[in-house]
């Protein structure tokens, strides 16, 4: 499970849908501890500066082609988790998150910037607010 606290320190947001998408993925992972530890460490290296030329040049952190103000984080810990982001004036917006498999040929951006992008305008409608955070 993602740390609350330190999600809210680094002034990070999930859409409705993430939080769960995220666990379901992660936890049946045997080195679920050491993919909650890189996450936060590159939101922390995104969090820092905010600034897409300098988070960019990561080596784990790309601007998908063809995506206006979305991000990915890839987390290869023996495994090649996607997380689609987007930096808004209330914080970073974690939006979708996938496992890519068998290479980009067979689980590419598309449908997943598209899942991202729809989240993204309900989130600026208002319509889809940060889980609740006990």
């Amino acid at each position: 499970m993602l740390n609350h606290e330190l999600l809210n320190d680094l002034k990070v947001r999930t859409v409705d849908e993430f939080e769960e998408e995220f666990d379901r993925i992660v936890q049946r992972k045997p080195n679920s501890s050491r993919i909650f530890s890189k996450v936060l460490e590159l939101l922390d290296f995104i969090s820092r500066d905010r600034n897409p030329d300098v988070f960019t040049k990561h080596k784990q952190i790309e601007k998908p082609k063809g995506t206006q103000g979305l991000y990915a984080i890839k987390i290869k810990v023996e495994c090649n988790i996607r997380i689609l982001f987007s930096l808004e004036r209330d914080g970073t917006i974690l939006l979708h998150t996938f496992e890519e498999i068998a290479g980009k040929r067979n689980t590419g951006y598309s449908p997943a910037t598209s899942i991202a992008k729809e989240r993204l305008k309900e989130y600026r409608r208002g319509g889809s607010h940060e889980k609740k955070r006990k």
